[in-house]
């Protein structure tokens, strides 16, 4: 009830201890704009069943009142469930959920974009310590375990975890391995050590894109050759290909060619 009246107010005297002359509700302030509606997969089925309504009549009643209210509104919905799924489990009501499909958006998960993970990392310890650079505050080995997390919170959890690191600080001491919370350690979504086993040709053109950033495939199979490794381009892009989904490297179709990441740099270096 109280989710209700937040969204399509209330009338005078609808409850104890509602205001004098009512309240205006959050759709009526959004008459003519846009609301946003986090979390969606989580609202009661007895309001989604209201909110249907208000969709699909484009009027609002407020609680406790017979006044009948014409809204003009946009909706933008998110969700971090599968709201599909939740329909087929009775959680969440069919209809309203092809009313709100009308354009929907996917956001790719922080795991699949390993090359945000560092950048992340480092605009949030500034944020919460002033530090520019995680590697300033944090040993190597612990930023090497962050970039292989999977993140199952995605940047929620970065945030989080940022925060964390910034208060356990100590001045002129970097955090190590046993500072980091225990459900990162034993979780389940650490994925292979930074010392994961790479191939001799791999780990040679990961030296060689470390040495010239920005290398095409092309410049890198000319020098394959004159130091006899015998890389053609086909061979090079399915290597190229693979560090990249390791996270070792990123590849910009542009004059930009195939760049090293932080992850990659560590495993150069090892």
């Amino acid at each position: 009830n109280l989710i209700e009246s937040e969204l399509f107010g209330y009338g005078e005297g609808a409850f104890t201890g509602a205001k004098k002359g009512g309240k205006e509700g959050l759709f009526k302030k959004a008459h003519k704009g846009t609301i946003f509606l986090d979390e969606i997969g989580e609202m009661p089925i007895n309001l989604q069943a209201r909110l249907l309504r208000v969709l699909q009549e484009r009027e609002i009643t407020p609680v406790g009142s017979t006044e009948v209210i014409p809204i003009g509104v946009r909706v933008i919905a998110a969700t971090n469930k599968d709201l599909l799924k939740e329909v087929k489990n009775n959680n969440f009501r069919e209809d309203l959920f092809y009313r709100l499909n009308v354009m929907p958006i996917y956001t790719t998960p922080l795991r699949e974009k390993r090359e945000d993970i560092i950048d992340g990392l480092n605009y949030y310890i500034f944020k919460f310590s002033g530090f520019s650079d995680i590697y300033e505050i944090c040993e190597s080995d612990v930023v090497n375990i962050l970039i292989n997390y999977k993140w199952p919170g995605n940047f929620r959890e970065l945030v989080n975890i940022c925060e964390y690191l910034a208060n356990i600080r100590e001045d002129d001491i970097k955090i190590n391995i046993h500072d980091l919370p225990r459900y990162i350690l034993d979780s389940e979504y650490i994925t292979s050590n930074i010392t994961e086993d790479l191939d001799k040709d791999e780990l040679w053109v990961l030296n060689k894109i470390y040495i010239y950033n920005g290398i095409g495939r092309r410049n890198l199979s000319s020098i394959s050759y004159e130091e006899d490794m015998n890389l053609g381009e086909g061979k090079l892009r399915r290597i190229i290909n693979k560090l990249k989904e390791d996270g070792y490297v990123t590849v910009d179709k542009g004059i930009n060619g195939t760049k090293i990441t932080t992850k990659g740099i560590e495993r150069v270096k090892v």
